[in-house]
């Protein structure tokens, strides 16, 4: 799967957009030394029932890769652009600073969501009263975002969209940091709302 993604070009534009995203990525020191709670990433193997196949916000060192698939731009695979469907569940945790937090927000509803219409500046506009998941039963999405539900991201770009979510109790402990400065947010795009739900309202706060 890696070497075909390669050969079809996903890794993007080498044009001087393509650089200025690389360099925001390598540049980002947080990125690099806060990885997912180890916690959080096995309650998501035991939802997959054994390994993640998809980590489209991959870290650039290959020790900390826990998927079967890992996007990075250090490794020619830009999670922008390669698909996010077809590997089963798929897991993102994308860098929080914007405006490259946003571009991955949309890129996950966009790539599990049918019928999104987007304005000029990248904002949905119109979705189905009871919008459609595009992707096969078998393919799941969680993305980790801090729990911000007052911002216009989650209540415009999220909310409308997500089929399940968990309000994480208490601190996530990233890898190589200390407990985060912020709460967090699970999100979950997929089939079986009903079974997120038995494994993640152990952990925290799950609305609905």
């Amino acid at each position: 799967m890696l070497a075909h993604l390669l050969s079809i070009g996903v890794a993007g534009s080498t044009g001087s957009g393509f650089k200025a995203h690389t360099m925001r990525v390598v540049t980002s020191s947080k990125k690099h030394k806060w990885r997912s709670d180890p916690k959080l990433i096995r309650l998501i193997e035991e939802f997959a029932r054994g390994r993640i196949g998809l980590d489209p916000c991959a870290s650039k060192l290959e020790r900390f890769h826990f998927a079967d698939v890992n996007y990075s731009l250090h490794n020619g695979l830009d999670g922008l652009v390669a698909p996010w469907v077809g590997f089963g569940v798929a897991y993102a945790n994308p860098e929080y600073k914007r405006p490259l937090s946003t571009k991955f927000v949309r890129k996950a509803v966009d790539e599990f969501v049918a019928g999104v219409v987007r304005d000029r500046l990248g904002r949905p506009v119109l979705a189905q009263s009871d919008p459609k998941l595009r992707c096969g039963r078998g393919d799941h999405l969680f993305l980790l975002l801090p729990a911000r539900p007052d911002t216009k991201m989650f209540q415009q770009e999220l909310l409308p969209f997500v089929t399940a979510m968990c309000f994480w109790r208490g601190r996530l402990k990233f890898s190589g940091s200390d407990p985060a400065p912020f709460p967090s947010l699970i999100l979950y795009f997929g089939h079986e709302p009903k079974r997120f739900r038995r494994l993640f309202e152990k952990h925290g706060w799950v609305p609905g």
